[in-house]
Parts: structure tokens; sequence; C-alpha cells
């Protein structure tokens, strides 16, 4: 996720068709996740003059990742397809650390409601714990220290959690 070309790539990546339209979304939701997850670990300034291409701003990104699990969520998918439900975790918690308002987190809790009720095993609830944490901790942070917050709250929980 360091590359530095991940950005480049991702943006340009052209999709791929999928048996359902599903499939679509959910792949979007990981690029745009994977664009945030870079930008995070190397804690890019968005300013434009530094950089002689444009970037597409990161509430922009977060808001199509956002829509792509809103999309999701709104087939009902979660019901009947628990592998999908499981790889939207990814996505899902990329978006949820970095919400910036209460629509974000919202949908970021909607989210995570529809994965336990698919779900019989407390990762989920883990995951939202850690993301509730780093809304509250992380008030006004950037992305390197969200998701730095993210990695303590585990580490301070002892947990290791697979994001598929």
């Amino acid at each position: 996720m360091d590359s530095p070309t991940i950005e480049h790539d991702l943006l340009q990546w052209p999709g791929e068709l999928g048996d359902e339209f599903v499939q679509i979304h959910l792949w979007e939701a990981f690029r745009f996740a994977g664009i945030l997850h870079s930008r995070a670990l190397v804690d890019q300034d968005q300013d434009p003059s530094t950089s002689s291409t444009p970037k597409v701003k990161t509430e922009v990104l977060r808001m199509r990742a956002f829509a792509s699990i809103q999309a999701i969520i709104s087939t009902g998918t979660f019901n009947f397809q628990l592998a999908l439900a499981k790889a939207i975790l990814y996505p899902l918690f990329i978006a949820g650390i970095l919400a910036e308002n209460a629509q974000e987190q919202r949908l970021t809790r909607i989210a995570f409601q529809h994965l336990m009720q698919s779900c019989q095993d407390k990762t989920e609830q883990i995951i939202l714990d850690i993301i509730t944490k780093v809304w509250k901790d992380g008030r006004g942070g950037n992305e390197a220290a969200k998701l730095m917050m993210a990695t303590e709250a585990a580490s301070e929980l002892n947990v290791e959690i697979h994001l598929y």
C-alpha cells in the first residue's frame, strides 16, 4: 500500500465484469479504501502545489467509498451472502476510521449492525469499538494519526484483526 504509484494505479483501474452488480460496488469500495489507506500510510499532504498531477480530494474518495458501502447495504446482500458481508470489512474499517461527520459515522454503524446480524462471531463488534474509539480520541487528527490510533487500540485489546 505504500507504493509510490498505488494511488495512480487504483484510480486508473478500468474495472472488471462481475456476476452481480454488487461486486462492482465492492470493488469500488476496495479501490477507494485502498487509496485512503495508502494516503494514511504515507501521510500525504494534499497541497496541489506539491505534485505535478492534481490529486482527488480525500473527502471525495471517502464519500465514494461510503457511497459504494451504502449501495452494498441497500441491496440486502448481507442477509444471504456471508462471504460478501465479511469482504466489506476492509473498506468499511478504512472509511470508518476516517469518517468525518455524523452521516459517515451513522452509515458505518448501520453497516456494522448488518454485519453483526449476519455473522455470529464478535470480530465486528471489536472492530466497531476500535472505530468508535478513533472517532472519540482522534477528532481533528490527520489520517495517519487515526490509522495509528486504530492500530494501537487493537494492540491494547491484544487482538489481530484480519480484514480480508
